[in-house]
């Protein structure tokens, strides 16, 4: 903006461009409050979730093992996902519960046969002689045993039988139903996490080539500039292509390793051990501060003293 006004004050350019320049410089104005309220609101959120105030965090490594999913092969998450993931299984178990309840209600409807049988064995104490030196002739002991067949069968309950057999009937249909789509949908999701792992992991590759690329060429513009062939302009698009590729590639990493967690999630095979692997990602030197990032002053550091 500065260079347009500048240029048009001399005449060598119209005030559209002065214009121009001053719309990109408001909206560029626009998205730095965005961002800076975004990085605030993450940084609560992060307080938030862990109960505790940082003043540092530690930054990622620069060389992580992020060659995409392991095993290499989409079948076996897709196996490991229909046999582990929890929703699968809670649905399987409904199904067979269902079915179960429905066999029990149908088991209301027919003859049911019991074998009895009972014993029973008494005993009762003598209450002495009579008075004419007799004995009362009671038995003290006694026995009975018997031993049956029982057929019981529900005739009619004003049809309350049938309709709860159909119901569970068709309870146990829906739990079916359930069961299946469950399946589809885990395999569906499965498949997803797994190449959105797949593609995260060339697009971490490609995005750290783009920084080579973008700090290649900011080192050019900026010889350019000290010869005079290029002007701090040049610099400045440079300069923000560069920090554009570093943006880029600290999303990538950042998506790779949320989606890889997911895909295990996915398949139910999420574990402690696995975030504590996430963990040794995390340098034990490189660390920024969240309160005072001093990202002005490293965006100062690549720019040379300004001149037209």
């Amino acid at each position: 903006l500065e260079q347009t006004q500048e240029r048009f004050d001399v005449g060598l350019v119209p005030a559209t461009d002065v214009e121009e320049a001053q719309a990109t410089y408001d909206l560029t104005r626009v998205n730095l409050i965005v961002a800076q309220q975004q990085y605030d609101i993450a940084r609560d959120q992060l307080e938030s979730l862990s109960g505790q105030r940082w003043e540092t965090l530690s930054e990622l490594k620069d060389e992580l093992p992020m060659q995409g999913p392991q095993p290499a092969n989409m079948a076996d998450w897709i196996d490991k996902a229909q046999a582990q993931n929890p929703q699968v299984l809670a649905a399987r178990y409904n199904s067979e519960l269902t079915e179960n309840t429905a066999k029990r209600q149908l088991g209301a409807q027919l003859p049911q046969v019991q074998f009895v049988a009972q014993y029973q064995h008494s005993h009762t104490a003598p209450e002495g002689n009579s008075a004419a030196g007799f004995s009362t002739g009671v038995n003290p002991d006694s026995e009975s045993k018997q031993i049956g067949v029982e057929v019981t069968m529900p005739l009619f309950q004003g049809g309350g039988l049938n309709s709860r057999r159909k119901e569970a009937a068709l309870r146990a249909d829906a739990a079916v139903f359930q069961y299946q789509q469950a399946l589809r949908d885990i395999i569906q999701q499965a498949r997803s996490a797994y190449r959105t792992v797949e593609s995260d992991a060339l697009r971490v590759s490609a995005r750290k080539q783009a920084i080579r690329s973008a700090r290649s060429a900011l080192e050019a513009t900026q010889s350019g500039y000290e010869v005079g062939t290029r002007n701090v302009v040049d610099v400045l698009n440079a300069q923000q292509a560069l920090f554009a590729a570093e943006r880029d590639y600290a999303n990538a990493r950042y998506d790779y390793i949320i989606n890889s967690l997911t895909l295990k999630s996915t398949t139910g095979d999420l574990q402690q051990g696995d975030l504590a692997g996430i963990n040794q990602w995390l340098s034990d030197t490189n660390t920024l501060n969240i309160y005072q990032p001093d990202l002005e002053g490293r965006s100062d550091a690549l720019v040379p003293d300004a001149r037209y």
